[in-house]
């Protein structure tokens, strides 16, 4: 899973929103071990207003979690089409990617939030 975000506002607050693009990719078999192919299988794009009153930085986080929220709602579905018990673990490889570095070092720890 591919996640793709961003935010922003017209002034700092100010009129904003945010999106965010969820690539979905599933693992292709192949013949041969060494090589690992896969296929997109679903394209989300996900867009929310924020209104006024938002900073850059909280526009910035709405698409991070929009983000999420899109790939959790669409993995419990994956569940539930193919019959899988929402307690059995399956393998998913996230990948977040985003323009803030704010917000990518803080993911990572290297910066801490001071409001959570």
């Amino acid at each position: 899973v591919l996640i793709m975000f961003d935010g922003g506002s017209r002034g700092n607050p100010g009129s904003a929103g945010a999106g965010a693009l969820v690539n979905i990719s599933t693992r292709i078999d192949t013949t041969k071990k060494s090589t690992t192919v896969y296929q997109l299988t679903k394209k989300i794009c996900v867009r929310h207003y924020l209104g006024e009153g938002p900073t850059n930085n909280e526009a910035e986080y709405c698409g991070l979690c929009k983000g999420l929220e899109t790939t959790v709602e669409e993995l419990k579905a994956f569940q539930s089409a193919n019959q899988s018990s929402l307690e059995t673990p399956f393998g998913v490889h996230l990948v977040v990617q985003g323009d803030s570095q704010l917000i990518i070092k803080q993911l990572t720890k290297e910066y801490r939030c001071k409001h959570p």
